[in-house]
């Protein structure tokens, strides 16, 4: 099978559309995990860097905190909602990690054989896109600690609509100076659920096979293209349409 490509008109590039499936995920005790650990990666002594390696540009701390939370708000629906029942796998990571350390894989299964690699996006994305510089040609991320211990790895690409801008106009119930006020997090966390009682997602999946298959076809997004004309890419990244992706995990076990 050839995977879908993108088309250009100059410098742009175009893609097929997948429709947004809009399930339901609601907000329940286990968000709080997420939001404590979000505001202490954007926020508190965990906080991540302004400025990605080789981006341009500049992540005030909302952007950050906005960017972690869609992150693990994907990791935490997977793992509620998406992982295969004959496969036992290890709790979401909440540590934070300092600057130049990670993790041994998103959700690995216990016996550290297979690794749910979790991507996520705003609910309009289409491609799946892994930046170049993390991946080597056979679709293995270079960081994890146990990467190359893994027989298998499955990518899940997570699409979330969530109201950020809903945040923004209350996140300084634990935020004065741009730092974070730990004993005012309990009040964000009771303000966030009271506003979003669910928000909308769907998921898609592929094995590392295909994204090494999208390496070897040559499938890159180069910086400083844009997309639809619009939003120009900071890092050059693979890609995979999301209309070539399954939408069960069972279909890769």
């Amino acid at each position: 099978m050839t995977l879908y490509k993108v088309t250009y008109k100059g410098n742009d590039f175009y893609f097929k559309k997948t429709p947004f499936k809009k399930n339901k995920f609601h907000v329940n005790d286990d968000i709080n995990n997420v939001l404590k650990f979000t505001l202490e990666m954007s926020y508190g002594k965990g906080k991540h860097k302004n400025v990605r390696t080789g981006e341009k540009g500049y992540r005030n701390n909302l952007n950050i905190f906005n960017d972690v939370l869609q992150g693990k708000l994907a990791e935490l629906i997977i793992y509620k909602k998406h992982l295969p029942q004959s496969i036992r796998f290890k709790e979401i990571d909440y540590k934070c990690y300092g600057l130049g350390k990670w993790d041994d894989g998103d959700i690995p299964s216990t016996d550290g054989r297979l690794n749910l690699n979790i991507k996520s996006s705003k609910f309009w994305a289409n491609l799946m896109m892994l930046e170049e510089k993390y991946y080597d040609l056979n679709g293995m991320y270079k960081h994890n600690n146990n990467n190359n211990n893994y027989q298998n790895e499955i990518f899940s690409f997570v699409r979330i609509n969530l109201d950020f801008e809903k945040i923004k106009k209350f996140i300084n119930i634990c935020i004065e100076n741009d730092k974070l006020i730990n004993e005012k997090i309990p009040a964000f966390i009771n303000k966030f659920t009271e506003i979003f009682k669910y928000f909308e997602y769907d998921v898609h999946f592929c094995g590392r096979n295909m994204v090494k298959k999208t390496i070897k076809e040559g499938n890159i997004l180069k910086q400083g293209e844009y997309i639809r004309g619009v939003t120009e890419l900071k890092v050059n990244n693979y890609y995979i349409h999301l209309i070539d992706m399954h939408e069960s995990i069972d279909e890769l076990i």
